[in-house]
């Protein structure tokens, strides 16, 4: 190996955790900024799908920060840092949870579904093509150029990578919202009971339905959400019987 290459890699190496990884003295700021950017991004993402507007969904893509843990996974399995690729794994994941959960419990207070039927945003993102396939390896060397190289600008990565992943990030939160509600309403309405409300608590899609005694059939919910790819933990079903009386 060449020995120049490698002390230019290792001379470059503090700046590279410096840039990706959540440690050091400044860990408690970079991750509140993390944080802060992320909920920010991911409102202006679900915002900018919801009213099918490219421009706002643009500007989810400015600030989105999900490149940060990404580039640290990377890096740390290079380096074979099992502490940081850990961290980095950690905070990704949780970080794609949230924007989802954000763009579901957006969805859920909207009047209209938002689905591909009915807005061009959702409709690019649900059926994704080699095409989009080679943009995302386009997008991820870049970000991997910008990493390394001190002369490109910091922002080219966070754009690059967020066009991969908050919009569509977003998508999931309001199609797994108007799911749930198409999938239990139908049930509901085969068992003769009616669906009452639809909201979130936490990360759970909490169902309201009520109607007649018996209840019906909550392993048939089950099944039909598994069946419409939708994760049944996920969701927490509240029955409530109603009674009738004539007089």
């Amino acid at each position: 190996m060449d020995l120049g290459f490698l002390r230019l890699a290792m001379n470059d190496l503090p700046v590279l955790r410096d840039s990706v990884f959540f440690e050091g003295e400044h860990r408690r700021e970079r991750i509140s900024r993390f944080w802060i950017l992320l909920v920010l991004s991911s409102v202006i993402a679900a915002a900018g799908v919801a009213s099918d507007s490219t421009a706002t969904v643009i500007g989810a893509m400015i600030i989105a920060p999900l490149m940060v843990p990404i580039m640290g996974t990377m890096l740390a399995t290079v380096l074979g840092d099992p502490k940081n690729l850990s961290r980095s794994i950690g905070v990704m994941v949780a970080g794609a949870a949230v924007a989802v959960a954000i763009a579901l419990v957006i969805g859920l207070l909207l009047p209209v579904d938002v689905v591909a039927q009915n807005n061009s945003q959702v409709a690019a993102r649900v059926n994704p093509r080699l095409i989009d396939l080679l943009a995302a390896l386009g997008t991820g060397v870049v970000g991997s150029i910008a990493l390394v190289r001190r002369d490109i600008s910091d922002t080219l990565p966070g754009v690059a990578i967020a066009i991969s992943l908050v919009p569509p990030l977003s998508v999931v939160g309001f199609t797994l919202e108007a799911s749930v509600q198409v999938v239990t309403e139908a049930w509901a309405r085969a068992a003769g009971w009616d669906l009452a409300s639809v909201t979130t608590a936490q990360d759970t899609v909490v169902v309201r339905v009520e109607g007649a005694l018996p209840v019906p059939d909550t392993d048939r919910l089950k099944e039909l959400l598994g069946a419409a790819g939708i994760d049944p933990a996920l969701v927490r079903v509240v029955l409530i019987p109603a009674y009738t009386v004539d007089f």
